[in-house]
């Protein structure tokens, strides 16, 4: 997944000032987080990790941040997104498409109908996700901008993925589509414990692991890792 800068500012409320953040820019926000939150963010390995694989830990950056904008418009088509049903996303593509076929299956606790399966609730969570006719359309919350569209087979108990389109000049790999779709699913759909992929191009640094993570992600990117997601499982 290529690493961008958002434009968009985050601050971690009661922490940091908005002004001297978004004015200071993302190449070294190190100083503008505060320790009792820098020291949490790190790699949790062995019996450390909740999962069967090594995991970075982000949940104090994930629960401590809220996404603001200054820009009234980005405000009202986040306020229009939400309130739609995405129909106007019906048999459309992602920019840029790449196609992979990728068959994994997934336990449903109720059946999904047509319309929207996820909405954002908050600016904080950066995805919209609806069904239609079988197909999963994986949207940002903030722009509209459709990333993933997602072939499924649906019973009453199950979802079956067949085939991903996505665009690829957001997504570096099929590995990464694949590994993002799958947390997407598990995370917004399911609402299961899931860990988020750090594809190659990721930041190496906790403050950078923790910005990618919560731009792409928001408060659901608790965990993530370089490893095999798709089959990493929770240790209850």
């Amino acid at each position: 997944m290529k690493y961008k800068v958002f434009s968009l500012c985050m601050i971690l409320l009661g922490f940091v000032n908005i002004n001297s953040f978004c004015q200071q820019g993302p190449d070294d926000p190190s100083n503008s987080i505060p320790k009792e939150i820098s020291n949490k963010l790190k790699w949790l390995h062995g019996t450390e990790s909740p999962f069967n694989i090594s995991v970075f830990d982000s949940r104090a950056f994930a629960l401590s941040m809220v996404s603001v904008t200054r820009d009234p418009d980005v405000a009202e088509r986040y306020n229009k997104l939400i309130g739609s049903n995405g129909k106007e996303f019906i048999e459309k593509h992602p920019d840029s498409m790449r196609g992979i076929d990728f068959n994994n299956t997934y336990k449903l606790a109720e059946p999904f109908v047509n319309g929207p399966v996820f909405v954002s609730g908050r600016m904080e969570e950066k995805w919209n996700i609806y069904l239609w006719d079988e197909s999963l359309y994986l949207v940002r919350s903030w722009t509209g901008a459709l990333i993933y569209r997602v072939y499924i087979t649906l019973t009453a108990n199950s979802l079956a993925i067949r085939k991903i389109e996505y665009d690829g000049a957001h997504i570096c790999s099929d590995n990464d589509a694949m590994r993002a779709v799958d947390f997407l699913i598990k995370s917004h759909l399911l609402r299961s414990p899931a860990v988020a992929p750090l594809p190659d191009d990721a930041p190496r640094n906790e403050i950078g692991i923790a910005m990618y993570l919560f731009g792409e992600y928001g408060r659901l990117g608790f965990f993530a890792s370089k490893e095999n997601t798709i089959d990493a499982v929770f240790r209850k």
